[in-house]
């Protein structure tokens, strides 16, 4: 009985892992945005007004310039940008696309290629629908 519960246990540990995924490729990654700025990392403050049902936020986000570039597209879905810089105080324009749900980032001048971080202030609405961060009226 022992030797045929090792072996069941032997048998699904080897079936696992000729199903396991292959692992994560941002470039393979479905989606619109460009590839050309990869982001590796985020430290995320959102302080929520339940009350109004609305956030405010700010957001550091460490990305790797692939190549040099003077614009970054973001999604954005209900948010609103505010001010952005990049660590190095550069600071960015944005226009919004509320259709696209996107953020394009407009900087003065090509950010060179490497590492950087972008600082986002947002605000935004705290909908009922569930999307990112939303509220359910539960009922007990």
């Amino acid at each position: 009985m022992r030797q045929s519960l090792l072996a069941a246990v032997a048998l699904c540990a080897l079936t696992a892992g000729a199903h396991a995924e292959a692992p994560f490729s941002f470039d393979q990654a479905p989606g619109k945005l460009p590839k050309t700025v990869v982001p590796s990392a985020y430290r995320i403050d959102i302080v929520p007004d339940l009350q109004k049902l609305t956030l405010t936020g700010h957001e550091s986000i460490d990305v790797d310039f692939r190549q040099p570039e003077d614009n970054v597209t973001l999604n954005a879905a209900g948010l609103t940008l505010g001010k952005v810089t990049l660590a190095d105080g550069t600071a960015a324009t944005v226009t919004q696309d509320a259709k696209a749900q996107t953020a394009t980032l407009h900087f003065p001048h090509a950010i060179a290629a490497g590492k950087h971080t972008l600082r986002i202030a947002y605000t935004g609405p705290i909908p009922e629908t569930p999307n990112a961060i939303y509220y359910d009226d539960y009922k007990t």
